[in-house]
């Protein structure tokens, strides 16, 4: 605490009661805290690096403004951040040592979400995800009678359940309908994922509508195959909604159908790929992966299922400019000129939109419908349907869609 270290965390401006404030967020999901700060205080916390003695800070500030900040000030401010876990300090590294401890000695990956982003009750979430399917903007009741074996996979949202179920309801429908197969790879957005193409984990996921089995002889295998997996390991599993959500959804449309397995893989940034335009296609470490899956499914039934967001929009984001609701078809044409290489599963092209503008306008899901196309190759996508919800305290917006590929 004598050199405070910031951990690397997501800066957000905002306003609070009139007053420009940063909120502070963990994107390795490993502190829950959101800590609000004045924004005047972003010059002291810069300081925090490990290398500045809280006296060492006092006199940066001071020469670089002429004012003289109370070492009590810089203390409190890095004691607060110190509890809420957003220091590199002895406490958070307690604090990790004992998550690993208790991941590692569980079979299972327990539904971190339920309970706050959908219902804990089996039976008041069955209810909830059927209404999704009735829901006026809805595709209508799954008919299980339908199931086919032509397609492919999916693209599903990962944004919140409650407000945007009927687009979640689109795509499981057409996958409930669309294929028997009995393995389903689910490629989720690895927010908390900084260094590994893909992040691969044997854990069972479970929800409160029961325990959905991953195929650990399939993981097992991938493991095996590949020739670097050294880079990270499978904690990022444990906070990560993109994949919880889409478990859920699949649980709930194929019950009392069939039995299934899943494989769930969270994929990494593909931001640097985007600013220098280079094609994952390109790099050895994508490539061993994709090799490694392509070999362990081999004779096996199998589709895939993205959870990934479009667009994410506005000031919240990095923008300077806002994107309310008025904006919404200038959204939507840009989201639909961007997926239009989609509706002939080509993933390059998809990628080199994005990579064309530098991925300015931050589409999350990028990594894992070009990872899924990869793998699965695709002839065709069909848009399901397109939706955009909106923060209308900053001025945000996010979109998402439901697409079919076979």
């Amino acid at each position: 605490m004598d050199f405070p270290k910031l951990r690397e965390v997501a800066a957000i401006p905002t306003e609070h009661q009139g007053r420009k404030m940063l909120l502070l967020q963990d994107p390795e999901q490993i502190s829950e805290a959101v800590v609000m700060i004045p924004l005047e205080l972003l010059p002291l916390i810069r300081f925090f690096d490990g290398q500045h003695s809280f006296r060492d800070i006092q006199a940066e500030i001071m020469r670089s403004t002429g004012e003289l900040i109370d070492s009590e000030l810089i203390s409190k401010v890095a004691e607060e951040l110190d509890q809420h876990l957003l220091l590199d300090s002895e406490l958070f590294q307690q604090h990790l040592r004992e998550i690993y401890e208790r991941w590692n000695a569980s079979p299972v990956r327990p539904a971190f979400h339920a309970g706050t982003a959908y219902p804990a009750d089996p039976e008041e979430l069955r209810r909830i995800l059927d209404g999704y399917y009735t829901h006026p903007d809805g595709p209508g009741p799954i008919d299980p009678a339908r199931a086919g074996s032509g397609l492919k996979g999916i693209l599903a949202p990962h944004i919140d359940v409650k407000s945007n179920g009927p687009c979640y309801a689109h795509a499981y429908k057409a996958l409930a309908e669309g294929t028997d197969a009995d393995l389903f790879l689910i490629f989720g957005t690895g927010h908390a994922v900084a260094q590994s193409p893909l992040v691969l984990t044997e854990k069972d996921y479970e929800t409160p509508l029961g325990i959905a089995k991953t195929d650990r002889d399939l993981v097992q295998q991938v493991w095996r195959s590949v020739r670097n997996r050294s880079l990270g390991d499978d904690l990022p599993h444990r906070k990560e909604h993109s994949i919880e959500f889409q478990v859920i959804f699949l649980q709930h449309a194929l019950a009392g159908h069939r039995d299934f397995r899943i494989v769930p893989i969270l994929t990494g940034s593909f931001s640097l790929f985007a600013q220098t335009n280079e094609s994952p296609a390109d790099d050895p470490g994508f490539r061993d992966w994709i090799e490694a899956l392509r070999s362990a499914l081999a004779g096996r039934k199998a589709a895939f299922i993205v959870g990934g967001d479009l667009a994410h929009l506005g000031p919240r984001y990095g923008d300077q400019e806002q994107y309310t609701q008025i904006r919404e078809p200038e959204i939507r044409q840009d989201d639909e000129e961007m997926l239009q290489p989609l509706q002939s599963g080509d993933g390059e092209s998809f990628f080199q939109k994005i990579a064309l503008i530098q991925d300015r306008r931050r589409i999350c899901g990028l990594p894992a419908i070009y990872a899924a196309l990869a793998l699965f190759q695709p002839q065709q996508g069909e848009l399901l349907k397109w939706s955009c919800c909106y923060d209308p305290s900053t001025g945000s917006a996010v979109s998402f869609a439901a697409m079919a590929f076979r």
